[in-house]
This record gives C-alpha cells, sequence and structure tokens, in this order.
C-alpha cells in the first residue's frame, strides 16, 4: 500500500514532537495516511470502520480526517499534547527543547551509560562530537545540518541534559553488572499468609566480621557459618561454624561442603519436614545442596522434600558488555539478608572486630593479631594446665559458638520487630497484663484459660493485641514435623564420616579433637528404626556416625554395614548444679533398668517362684502370730506397771516380724 510521504521539515518537525504526541501522531497517520493517499469509494463507510476497530467515535475519526485533508498530514498533530510553548517554537522556525528531542535524549543516556565513573565525562563527549561534525549527530533529523556550527545549540547545558541522565537502574546495569541494579528496579513480592512452619528451609552462608582461634589448627582466622533458616517463623534452625585456616603449603582449607551437609543433616532430623511438604532453597555456591543428597531426600520422604535453586544468572545488560561470570539471583533468599545484618551487629563488640569492610578495618587489628600469633606459639610450648592460664586477645571457636547462639535465641524471643506479612500470617497473640507482669496466652494452662473471661470482666486483666516472637511461632506449628530417620542422616553425611567406635565398659566413646576438645560420651543402649532399645554387646566394634554440629546423637552401624539406630550422648554436669545432676541421676536410673531388663526377662520364673513361696510363709506366721497373754492375778501397782511394758514389747516385735516378712512376699 502506497504510503504518504513527508516533507524534510515535516519529518524533522514529527521527530522532534513530545513523546506523547509522536505516538498518537503515528497512531493516526496510520489510520487516515491510505485514506488521504487513495480516496475510498464509499468515504462514510470507511470512517465508521476506523472507529469501530480503534473505539473512537465516528465525530472524531470525521473531524481528523478533514483536518489531515484540509492542512494535509501534519494536521494529524494534537498540538494539546505538544504544548504552547513547543508549538510557538516551531512556528518561528526554531530548534526544538533538549526534552522534546527524543533522539537527542537518547544518545545523551547512551554517553552517560559509557562514562564509566561521570556524567560529566559524557557531556564533554557530547561537545566533542558536535565540534567534529560527529554522524551520530547527524542522524538526529533536527540537527543533520549542524545549524550555528561550531556554537553549540541553544539549550545545551549540562543542566538540561542532567535532566534526562539515565535511571539508577540503567547506570548501574551499564557501569557494573544486573546483580547490582537489581535492587533499584521492583522485586517479586512474597507473603507468609497461607504459609507455615517447615514450608521453606533457606540455607545460606556468611562470613562474621571478626577474627577467633582455633586451637585443634592453632590459627587465628574469621568465622564462616553456614545456616538453615525457617522461612515463616524467620528463625535461625542449625548452624555450622568453623575457621578458615591454611594449610601447610599456604592454601585455605575448603569445608563449606562438608559443613553444608551437616547443617541439613542436622536441621531435617532434629527439626524434621512438614507433611505438607518442605521446599529447600539453596544456591549454587557456598551452601549448594548436591544433586546425590537432592536425590536422598526427596526419596526418603516419599517426594515430600525437594530442592528450589536461584538458578545462575547472566550479568551482562546489553550485547555490548563481554560475559561475566554467573551468579546466583540474590532475591531469592532475600529475607536472609536483612537477618544477617541484625545478627552482626548484635556481635559487634566481641574482640576481633574485622569492621564493615577493608578499608574501614580497626587500626588496632593488626598488632592484636601478630600478638595472638606469638601467645599461641607459646601456647603449644606450656604444659595443659599452664596453657588455660594464658589471657589471649581474640575468643577461641567455641566461645563464640556459646555466645552466638544465644544472641540468637534472643533474637528468636524478641517481640518487637517488624518482619513483613507477619500479622496477615496471623502471628498474632494477646499478652495479658495481670498484676503489673505481661504473660502470654500460650502460658495458660485449661484451668487458667476457663477462668480468664471472668478476670477480664472484673478488670483485673487486660488483654493486648501483640506480635509473636519468632519462636512462639516456631513452637505453634511444629508439632506436626517428621524427622528423617537415622540411616538417611548417614546416607547424607557419608562414609567419610564414619569412625570405627568399640563398646567397652558400658560406653561408646568419641575422641576427635575437630569435633570436641573432649571426649564425647554415648549410652550404650540405642534405638532403632522401629523405636525400639536394643543394647550393644560389649567387645564388638561399631561404626559410629557424628554429625560434627548436632554432636547429641550418634548414629550407628554394625561392623558390616547395617543401620542398627540412634544413641544418646551422655552429656557431663556441673557438680553445683543440682537440678542438672538429678535430671542426669534419672536418666541414669532408667538406663540401669533398661541394662537389666533382658536379665530380668530371663529369671522371671525364679522371681514367681521365690514370690509364692515368701507369700506362703507370711500368711502361715500371721496365722500363728498371736500372742498368749496369761490371765491377770492381782498384783501390785509396781508389778501391773513391769507386766504392761512387757506385752507392749512383745506386740512390737511381733509387729516388724510381719512386716519384714511382707516386704519379702
Amino acid at each position: 500500500m502506497k504510503m504518504i510521504s513527508l516533507g524534510r521539515q515535516n519529518r524533522m518537525l514529527v521527530e522532534c514532537l513530545p513523546p506523547r504526541a509522536r505516538k498518537d501522531f503515528d497512531f493516526w497517520s496510520d489510520l487516515i495516511g491510505p485514506l488521504l493517499v487513495n480516496p475510498p469509494e464509499h468515504l462514510g463507510k470507511a470512517l465508521i470502520s476506523i472507529a469501530t476497530n480503534t473505539g473512537v467515535t465516528l465525530k472524531t475519526a470525521r473531524n481528523r480526517y478533514y483536518a489531515a485533508k484540509k492542512q494535509g498530514v501534519m494536521g494529524l498533530i494534537d498540538r494539546r499534547l505538544c504544548g504552547p510553548k513547543f508549538w510557538a517554537a516551531c512556528q518561528r522556525n526554531e530548534l526544538p527543547k533538549v526534552s522534546h528531542c527524543e533522539s537527542l535524549i537518547q544518545l545523551w543516556k547512551k554517553l552517560c551509560e559509557e562514562s564509566n565513573r561521570s556524567n560529566a565525562t559524557a557531556y564533554e563527549n557530547l561537545k566533542a562530537m558536535w565540534k567534529n561534525r560527529d554522524p551520530q549527530i547527524g542522524n538526529i533529523p533536527e540537527y543533520q545540518d549542524f545549524p550555528g556550527w561550531p556554537r553549540l545549540p541553544r539549550g545545551w547545558s549540562y543542566e538540561n541534559f542532567s535532566l534526562h541522565t539515565p535511571s539508577k537502574f540503567e547506570l548501574t546495569a551499564a557501569r557494573h553488572d544486573l546483580f547490582h541494579a537489581k535492587k533499584y528496579r521492583p522485586t517479586v513480592l512474597s507473603t507468609r499468609k497461607g504459609g507455615y512452619v517447615a514450608s521453606h528451609y533457606l540455607y545460606d552462608d556468611q562470613w562474621h566480621d571478626l577474627f577467633v582461634n582455633s586451637f585443634a589448627e592453632n590459627q587465628a582466622g574469621r568465622p564462616l557459618e553456614i545456616y538453615s533458616h525457617d522461612w515463616f517463623s524467620a528463625r535461625k534452625m542449625r548452624s555450622a561454624i568453623r575457621i578458615r585456616t591454611k594449610t601447610d603449603d599456604d592454601s585455605y582449607k575448603g569445608v563449606a561442603k562438608e559443613m553444608t551437609a551437616c547443617v541439613i543433616a542436622a536441621t531435617l532430623f532434629q527439626d524434621g519436614y512438614s507433611p505438607r511438604g518442605t521446599v529447600n532453597v539453596a544456591e549454587h555456591g557456598t551452601a549448594g545442596i548436591t544433586e546425590r543428597i537432592e536425590s536422598l531426600l526427596y526419596d526418603m520422604s516419599d517426594g515430600l522434600i525437594t530442592v528450589d535453586r536461584s538458578g545462575m544468572q547472566k550479568g551482562e545488560a546489553h550485547l555490548g558488555q563481554y560475559p561475566i561470570l554467573g551468579k546466583g539471583n540474590p532475591n531469592h533468599k532475600a529475607p536472609l539478608e536483612s537477618s544477617n545484618n541484625h545478627q552482626r551487629n548484635r556481635l559487634d563488640f566481641l574482640p576481633g572486630q574485622t569492621g564493615l569492610s577493608r578499608d574501614r578495618r580497626p587500626a588496632e587489628l593488626h598488632g592484636r593479631l601478630a600478638y595472638n600469633a606469638l601467645l599461641l606459639g607459646e601456647r603449644v610450648k606450656l604444659p595443659p594446665e599452664k596453657a588455660e592460664l594464658l589471657k589471649l586477645p581474640l575468643l577461641e571457636l567455641n566461645q563464640f559458638m556459646e555466645i552466638a547462639a544465644a544472641c540468637w535465641e534472643a533474637i528468636g524471643d524478641e517481640r518487637d520487630h517488624e518482619l513483613t506479612t507477619w500479622i496477615e500470617a496471623g502471628n498474632v497473640t494477646q499478652l495479658l497484663e495481670f498484676g503489673g507482669q505481661l504473660i502470654p496466652m500460650e502460658q495458660l494452662n485449661e484451668e487458667q484459660r476457663a477462668s480468664l473471661p471472668a478476670l477480664i470482666e472484673a478488670g483485673m486483666v487486660i488483654a493486648h493485641p501483640a506480635r509473636m516472637t519468632r519462636n512462639e511461632v516456631y513452637r505453634a506449628g511444629r508439632g506436626d514435623l517428621i524427622s528423617i530417620p537415622g540411616w538417611g542422616v548417614c546416607s547424607i553425611l557419608g562414609d567419610t564420616y564414619a569412625k570405627e567406635i568399640p563398646l567397652n565398659n558400658g560406653k561408646l566413646i568419641v575422641r576427635d579433637q575437630v569435633i570436641s576438645p573432649s571426649p564425647l560420651v554415648y549410652q550404650p543402649i540405642v534405638r532403632d528404626v522401629d523405636g525400639r532399645q536394643v543394647i550393644l554387646r560389649e567387645g564388638e566394634k561399631y561404626l559410629g556416625f557424628v554429625n560434627p554440629f548436632a554432636i547429641d546423637t550418634l548414629f550407628v552401624r554394625d561392623a558390616k554395614g547395617a543401620y542398627i539406630g540412634e544413641s544418646k550422648r551422655v552429656i557431663p554436669v556441673a557438680r553445683h548444679d543440682h537440678e542438672a545432676a538429678k535430671r542426669m541421676m534419672g536418666e541414669m536410673t532408667a538406663l540401669e533398668s533398661a541394662l537389666l531388663k533382658p536379665m530380668r526377662e530371663r529369671h522371671a520364673d525364679k522371681g514367681q517362684e521365690r514370690a509364692e513361696a515368701s507369700r506362703n510363709n507370711y500368711e502361715i506366721v500371721r496365722a500363728g502370730a498371736g500372742v498368749n497373754v496369761p490371765v491377770p492375778k492381782p498384783q501390785k501397782p509396781n508389778e501391773r506397771r513391769k507386766n504392761r511394758d512387757r506385752m507392749g514389747v512383745l506386740a512390737a516385735q511381733s509387729s516388724q516380724s510381719m512386716a519384714a516378712l511382707e516386704k519379702f512376699s
């Protein structure tokens, strides 16, 4: 179809139209232009068709057609969309403003994106292009003849061009990469509403901003933590922390993958997965989940445990950039970023801080590390009792882990937080004000709940709505979680964690300085996959699996590799902790009963015979246990008193004998 053509001057005017006016002109020129070039036989029908297809009124279509027929195709320009100043300038045959020339704005943005540090450099490059009559400017219709050259066109000031610089998203993508630019664009929003505990476990790694000592390697280093995070309750679940230390060849030890496997095993065994399904959100980097572990989890849970990876993203913003190394999507685990920052801020009082970056590292850290290294070198030369007296300028790894765990637990009990979509998810409770104290509703028993309405009506109790803590949400939703089997933990950890452990003197003892500075003692009784207690045999050798970051359970196989069950750790208690000592005595009594149970069953028949004999003897003695008392004769007062005392002694002796016999019967 033959299209209408524009003259040079009209083409320049169209190119300079503001975006809205240009869009409107293109729309109507595509519709009315063909009618001007090839007038139809039935104009009315053609205009009715245009109105019907575009949704405009027939009057609007007719007015546009006759305006174009009278003034030419330029009559289709809507002056209201152009603005009076622009139209007046065009009538005087002046160059448009920078804001009205879209082609010039796009060239300016391109120059800004190519200048890696400053937009001022882009402006200098634009002026140089004008001075050199660059073809990129000559291709812009209103400047193709370089009017007024070499003088800069009117309005080409840096201030005017600064109004049209690229957005932060565009500049960051061009000057850096898409990964850093994502924070300047809208992200996919998610809500906790409809979620549940263990619906999503997020796994990630973080470097803590301080140095601590590792006595096992006799070095100091920054702690690397791999951890799991429950998305719904925003609670840190399980954690593995190790120090990055150097080997003899001056390279760093890589333990991240092994740590991730341990955290996965600890989370799913000690906390469990949901019968409604649990998604493990992982990445491709340090805290990644291997395909082997993914397959194991899927099979042992009948498909309820799955893995969701962030996917590798390209960082190039346009084809002019060379390829860069792909990264995972940081927004895939966005809830972890604010959580990590909060935790590190809470630990910033500990010694050996590295600062927020290498350039902002505390000046005294260099001297602290040097002095610490000197003491570590002397420490290994001292006897243990003397080495313990040294006051090192850095914490030991286990000290840091205890402090960090207490910090995370305190964060879990915080009620004053601003977690998103928390209320929408129903994570709210009632705090009851009674006697000046605030008591959560969850701490009341059934009897207290029943009396609560009367107390509220009497004004003795006032209810205050409040956000639930992370720990409260987790405790409320963990009731239906399912633990993976113990043999599954062994499969996740792999055979490298299996240790040959003999049973001696009723104890399973694990000695490993990397896992624990002191030996770990476990019970000689294990619970098998069916929940039954199995007593291990003395002198036999067993294969034990210890998760270095969840040492309270020992997973036991026999010498041939068949899985037997789990053994509980025997935890030492302090002598001054009487409550803990009572609990441990109770556990030892239960353990003794379990060990004696098989022997008691073997001798049950003898016990029955002895019980029957004892009962028989008791009944016979009881039948003849009466005391013969002679007929009293007239006695003197002193004689009557002596006789009464003798009768009391006989009665007491008879009662003691019957009680002793009753014990055996």
